[in-house]
């Protein structure tokens, strides 16, 4: 998604959604981490260099997760099931349009 003032408007529509519910982290996640400093903002694991599109892709390619693991051992568990929770949950279909949108 590109970084224009709607998605800006999708994300704090969509934390504010996760915020009420009582979560924490970046919109509920709280393993996945975005900086601008890193990977120019992608979305990462606990702020290492490792992306959820990686991740994401490395799964959709065949890899198991214990796979991905020892590639990258710096990686357990919980963080490849949230970099797969969280590719699911943007890719979801809501659209949010700002307010001040024409009809």
């Amino acid at each position: 998604m590109s970084g224009g003032p709607a998605a800006r408007v999708y994300f704090c529509r969509k934390l504010g959604e996760y915020q009420k519910l009582g979560h924490k982290g970046m919109f509920g996640f709280d393993r996945i981490t975005s900086d601008p400093e890193i990977l120019g903002g992608k979305a990462c694991i606990r702020g290492m260099r490792i992306s959820v599109s990686l991740i994401v892709n490395l799964v959709a390619n065949g890899m198991a997760a214990g796979e991905i693991i020892h590639e990258y051992p710096d990686l357990d568990d919980e963080d490849i099931r949230q970099a797969l929770r969280y590719a699911a949950w943007t890719a979801e279909d809501t659209v949010y349009l700002p307010a001040d949108a024409p009809a």
